[in-house]
């Protein structure tokens, strides 16, 4: 099988195609986009068969914390993002090299793109968060 890109859609030209999958990263300024990518697969019989297809990729804004309120008590933690995003919130007290990261269970989902966490524990006196965006299940 041959697998080929055609029409690089504007400013995908760093995409690729290696066995039928698709790899490209976009820029931050990409969100709010929307690309079209075209495809042809050619096999390898006499005469060779191809087919076409075209697919258009919506670029989302990454999601980041946009909020942190702390108080004597709990810190909570405010982000937006796409309703069907699954996040799972780390923690660390150390950023030095190697971090070691916890993990706060469950994952968390939204139903309105609004996210909030809330950090109950003991405040330590510095704490850091990071947001992991996980796979659809």
């Amino acid at each position: 099988m041959d697998y080929n890109l055609l029409n690089f859609p504007v400013p995908a030209t760093n995409a690729a195609i290696t066995n039928g999958i698709i790899t490209w990263t976009p820029a931050p300024a990409d969100a709010g986009s929307a690309y079209t990518f075209t495809t042809i697969v050619t096999d390898n019989g006499v005469p060779p068969a191809n087919a076409t297809n075209a697919f258009t990729v919506f670029v989302l804004p990454a999601p980041g914390i946009r909020q942190a309120l702390v108080t004597t008590t709990n810190v909570t933690l405010l982000w937006t993002a796409s309703t069907n995003d699954l996040f799972q919130v780390q923690w660390t007290t150390n950023i030095l090299p190697a971090v070691v990261w916890q993990a706060f269970p469950p994952s968390l989902s939204s139903t309105n793109g609004q996210f909030t966490f809330m950090d109950t524990n003991i405040p330590v006196p510095m704490k850091f968060y990071r947001l992991i965006w996980l796979p659809p299940l």
